[in-house]
């Protein structure tokens, strides 16, 4: 089975050029920008199949990833989140150690979808 992952590259805007370095999801994961801070990326990188989903502080000078919150591998929440948020349905915010995820579309007909449908939900470390 081929699984998808992605990167995240820098461009210079002066010159539009590639500047050097990359942030790379790993083999099989993803990464879905959250919001900047300063220079740096704050980012959901998703793991391939089993594994600990992160958020991750890319700064932008080195590219360099920093671990700032490691998620469960085992959450239901979290990975029903994970999968609809990959079809742009969820918001997501990262503030002080907890990740928010929210949900973008109401719909009527939540009694089609199996098991519980959360407007929003949180994950976090005190």
């Amino acid at each position: 089975m081929l699984w998808h992952t992605n990167e995240f590259v820098a461009f210079d805007l002066a010159t539009g050029r590639p500047a050097p370095g990359r942030a790379d999801a790993g083999d099989g994961g993803k990464l879905f920008p959250i919001h900047m801070d300063g220079d740096d990326v704050i980012a959901l990188r998703t793991p391939p199949v089993n594994g600990h989903g992160k958020v991750v502080r890319i700064e932008g000078a080195t590219m360099k990833q920093t671990v700032l919150l490691e998620l469960p591998n085992d959450d239901k929440v979290f990975n029903r989140a994970i999968t609809i948020y990959d079809y742009g349905i969820y918001d997501l915010l990262y503030d002080t150690n907890r990740l928010y995820f929210g949900d973008r579309l109401m719909d009527k007909k939540t009694d089609e979808i199996e098991g519980p449908h959360y407007l929003y939900s949180v994950l976090g470390t005190t």
